[in-house]
């Protein structure tokens, strides 16, 4: 194994720290997202926002260091950006927009892999286009979406 592959540790923390990430959303997720749109209202009503800040600090860390030992530091960001860009794409409220997100995000780095295994390319590179390619679909099956809308709705009146 060269000096720059994933080592099998590196992916067991991985895996350990996700799931550790995707428990503390699970169980605290009204509190952040209250917390993020209106601090002062959720602190008003006994939310403990400094314990809180610094839980949200530390969901937002672990998968941006785990991502930059992946990919590194340019890529980490994107792979933070697009898979959320994704999911708000066609999201009905916050809750599909994580979903959806989580699901862009994982299939990429799975699907990346992959595909970089496969033909010897680079993964990180390959993990990036492929989130890219899930925005861009997703983001065209907005488009249509709302123009089926309108032209239904032209079609009514």
């Amino acid at each position: 194994m060269h000096s720059s592959a994933i080592e099998v540790i590196e992916v067991w923390i991985s895996v350990i720290l996700a799931g550790v990430v995707i428990i503390a959303v699970a169980l605290f997720y009204g509190d952040p997202f209250y917390l993020t749109f209106d601090p002062e209202s959720a602190r008003a009503s006994g939310i403990h926002a400094k314990w809180l800040d610094r839980l949200l600090a530390v969901l937002k860390a672990v998968p941006i260091v785990l991502g930059m030992n992946i990919v590194g530091v340019l890529l980490a960001s994107a792979l933070i950006v697009i898979p959320s860009a994704a999911g708000l794409q066609l999201a009905a409220n916050f809750r599909h927009a994580i979903i959806t997100s989580s699901i862009v995000a994982t299939g990429s780095v799975i699907a990346g892999l992959i595909m970089a295994c496969h033909w010897d390319l680079p993964a990180s590179g390959v993990i990036v286009i492929v989130s890219f390619l899930c925005f861009l679909l997703l983001f065209s099956l907005r488009l249509m979406r709302k123009s089926i809308s309108f032209l239904i709705e032209s079609l009514q009146s």
